[in-house]
């Protein structure tokens, strides 16, 4: 009867703590075309880089090959953990008997890159990338939830001298869910969500997992569980542009957002639009334990400058 009762006891503490707890494999499809990505032979050596998309190379060893990794978020739920992600790839054979150029080691602003013959590359490795699908964070867009991976669509066999390209990724990624997921009667204003949906590849269930579209809150500086590094000052007309920059260092591990000196103007209170805009900054700073960083995206026309009188 002893045991009975605790082999009981056991799988109803197992039960609640898959109920709490529970683990989600979401599987999404990504494909790539060779015309993706501009690749140049310059004297022997196989160049690779990415178009029209946020790149970056994994790292600046010159000892492995210069492999691009594209930026691919996944949005997921608010109450949600990011566990493990697993891929599945099909590959062509792009190209054979290539070198791949090294990666550029970091060198001072003032000086060229090196330059590498054909003689001096000696790849160690028989297979790079050793993975092609890293887990770079979670982060948050406007109170939105999302997972951060780099991929890399190409594969070099080393010891072959051939390039293979994914031509298709099959990406598995488990959450864990703390919470159900709950509606909320809060409506995100239109901007916030197509912010949302440019920079996941699952927009299409934005909705499902964001019930009525619930935005943590509508002001970028008092924005709860977000938490911000960088901040661009700017105007609606240069918005756009300056959201690139922010979504590419948010890519990069620095949380960015833009505000807008319109609207700052109606949002913060001040004599002039200039005490508005340090208004705002010190909120930032005050709400933000990380904020380090903010650039005033214009001239003196965009975000005019505070002048004063000082005595000698």
């Amino acid at each position: 009867m002893k045991n009975k009762l605790i082999v009981i006891i056991t799988m109803l503490f197992l039960s609640i703590s898959v109920m709490a707890n529970k683990t989600l494999v979401r599987k999404y499809q990504i494909t790539y075309n060779k015309s993706d990505f501009s690749i140049e032979q310059i004297e022997g050596i196989t160049h690779i880089s990415a178009k029209d998309v946020l790149w970056t190379y994994l790292n600046g060893d010159p000892k492995e090959p210069a492999l691009p990794f594209l930026s691919v978020n996944i949005l997921i739920g608010k109450n949600e953990l990011f566990e493990d992600v697993n891929y599945t790839a099909i590959e062509e054979n792009l190209l054979s008997n290539v070198i791949i150029s090294p990666n550029q080691a970091e060198i001072p602003t003032d000086r060229m890159p090196d330059k590498y013959s054909l003689s001096e590359i000696r790849y160690k490795k028989d297979t790079y990338p050793s993975r092609q699908v890293i887990y770079s964070g979670t982060f948050y867009c406007h109170g939105y939830q999302y997972v951060s991976l780099l991929l890399c669509p190409f594969r070099y066999d080393n010891s072959k001298k051939r390039l293979y390209i994914g031509s298709s990724f099959s990406i598995n990624l488990s959450v864990t869910r703390e919470k159900p997921i709950q509606s909320s009667n809060t409506t995100a204003r239109k901007s916030t969500m197509d912010d949302v949906r440019r920079l996941v590849i699952n927009s299409d269930e934005l909705e499902a997992l964001y019930p009525k579209s619930k935005s943590v809150n509508n002001n970028p500086v008092r924005s709860g569980s977000v938490s911000y590094s960088y901040a661009i000052v700017t105007n609606n007309a240069l918005k756009s542009t300056f959201q690139k920059l922010a979504n590419w260092k948010t890519y990069k591990g620095v949380r960015a957002t833009v505000l807008t000196v319109e609207y700052i103007n109606t949002h913060y209170t001040g004599n002039t639009l200039q005490q508005k805009i340090k208004k705002a900054l010190k909120s930032l700073y005050e709400n933000n334990l990380d904020f380090k960083y903010a650039l005033l995206g214009g001239d003196v026309d965009i975000v005019p400058t505070e002048k004063c009188f000082i005595k000698y």
